[in-house]
């Protein structure tokens, strides 16, 4: 058998191939007949050989002639022990693998691959595509093989850069050195829920799987034994996206992008506690980053660049829904900027009041249908960030549905200010609104306000704990008391 790791300088062309008798139309001629094994063989004979061989290999299973030219190849996983053993033929700069029957050879492939990207100087981008999900497969298989020449490919790349490695996932965001990926185990999960026969068990065990290292994880899961451990945890994987980004814009000059199921993939977190990215990381890698079916956006971390920000937001016209969550809001932030147009926004929030002024500003050409704003009046401070969302709401021309999280917990009610009153009478934008409360204490603490909506039609009260049988009582006499106050308004108690 051929190495595949054979120098290229040993493949020369023998005295007198410049001059052969055959022209290179009937050579290729001759390969278009050979299967696919024949030629790799063929491949190692001389330079001429390898340079033709592979070529032809590729030609004949689809690849088109300006693809291999410019280096940006789409192949089945394959062809890529044709792409081994390929050193004559244009330099890679992006690669798409795809993986027919993720249970045949999976693990081999991967270990090809990686020898590809190690030798591959140029190679920016590589996708991985597997027909059904990789670690569902594996399991199957030798999941050890599998996931350790996964490992392997990821750490190829990463090495290509100086900067951080960052894995987006759909459960969380690892971002580490590219020298401590090696230091990641792999290992199954194990949940103790009730399966009706041990086939069944052996699914749930492997819809997650945990790279685990000290010095990189927020979250612990279990093992077999029962031990915690700190742990990144990966829910699926059927595509896996990687990109080699130098010379970034940002603050960060280089790093490695791992995105797994970017193509299904409908929520994202921007920093946060599971997703622990910098301003500075996220900032270098949004240019880069494009998920077509993203709905749900989180966004944590409140110094990213407006206008990286902007233009991700663009890219995105899908999303649905925006949180906007800063640790320390400010109100001289300036959120996006320019302002961006979001066709399928449905809404918009945030758990500080004084933030959504930024989020109705960022978002101006949008038409939201429902607004999250947080209800707290304990304070003067609170009051007055409160009365400011609430102007730039009713600023506002399209109906809107507010929703409004009742977080105190006093029992002392603030009788509404004449400025409070007079915001409230002005929200004639607002025709229906969602009350979350924790009981029917606050739930009646924001009739008073409710009282002055000039508009409102529809009103529902989400008791966030669950209402105790002999609670069912109040709970109607509550209901009979909003519907007495509020008489022309559909009333849902949930």
């Amino acid at each position: 058998m051929i190495s595949a790791h054979r120098d290229p300088s040993s493949i020369r062309d023998p005295p007198g191939s410049e001059h052969s008798s055959l022209p290179m139309e009937l050579w290729d001629l001759v390969f278009q007949h050979l299967p696919d094994t024949a030629l790799l063989i063929t491949a190692a004979v001389c330079r001429f050989f390898n340079e033709r061989c592979i070529l032809i290999q590729l030609l004949t299973n689809g690849i088109a002639m300006h693809s291999v030219l410019a280096g940006d190849l789409d192949v089945d996983s394959h062809l890529l022990a044709a792409l081994q053993r390929s050193f004559f033929i244009a330099p890679i700069v992006r690669l798409v693998c795809r993986f027919p029957d993720p249970t045949l050879e999976v693990g081999r492939h991967l270990r090809i691959l990686e020898d590809i990207i190690g030798r591959s100087q140029g190679l920016q981008q590589v996708d991985l595509h597997f027909s059904g999900d990789l670690l569902q497969a594996a399991y199957e298989g030798s999941l050890d093989t599998v996931v350790v020449a996964f490992r392997e490919v990821i750490c190829a790349l990463s090495a290509k850069r100086s900067g951080p490695a960052i894995f987006l996932d759909s459960l969380q965001t690892l971002a580490c050195w590219p020298g401590d990926l090696r230091a990641w185990q792999f290992h199954e999960c194990l949940f103790t829920l009730h399966a009706p026969n041990a086939r069944a068990k052996k699914i749930r065990w492997l819809q997650r799987l945990a790279l685990t290292n000290q010095q990189h994880s927020s979250r612990t899961v279990e093992n077999h034994s029962g031990e915690s451990f700190p742990s990144f945890t990966i829910a699926r994987m059927q595509s896996v996206h990687m990109r080699s980004l130098g010379s970034l814009s940002g603050p960060v000059n280089s790093c490695t992008l791992i995105v797994n199921d970017a193509e299904t993939r409908r929520r994202l977190w921007l920093g946060g506690k599971d997703f622990p990215l910098s301003s500075a990381e996220l900032t270098s890698i949004l240019p880069h980053l494009t998920l077509p079916k993203l709905a749900d956006l989180h966004i944590h971390e409140r110094t990213i660049n407006p206008s990286i920000l902007s233009d991700f937001l663009r890219r995105h016209p899908a999303i649905a829904r925006i949180s906007y969550t800063p640790e320390q809001p400010r109100l001289s932030d300036i959120l996006v900027e320019p302002p961006v147009e979001l066709p399928e926004l449905i809404y918009i929030g945030s758990h500080a009041a004084q933030t959504i002024p930024q989020l109705l500003d960022g978002l101006a050409p949008s038409s939201p249908e429902e607004i999250g704003v947080p209800f707290i009046r304990r304070t003067r401070s609170t009051r007055t960030e409160l009365k400011a969302a609430l102007r730039s709401i009713a600023a506002r021309r399209s109906r809107t549905c507010l929703v409004l999280t009742v977080e105190d917990v006093t029992n002392d009610y603030i009788p509404l200010d004449s400025e409070e009153k007079t915001i409230a009478q002005s929200l004639r934008c607002v025709n229906a609104a969602v009350v979350r409360v924790h009981g029917i204490d606050q739930a009646r603490s924001v009739l008073p306000w409710l009282v002055q909506l000039p508009a409102l039609r529809r009103l529902a009260f989400n008791f966030t704990r669950l209402v105790e049988v002999e609670e069912q009582t109040l709970v109607e006499k509550f209901r009979s008391e909003v519907i007495a106050i509020l008489p022309n308004i559909a009333v849902l108690l949930r």
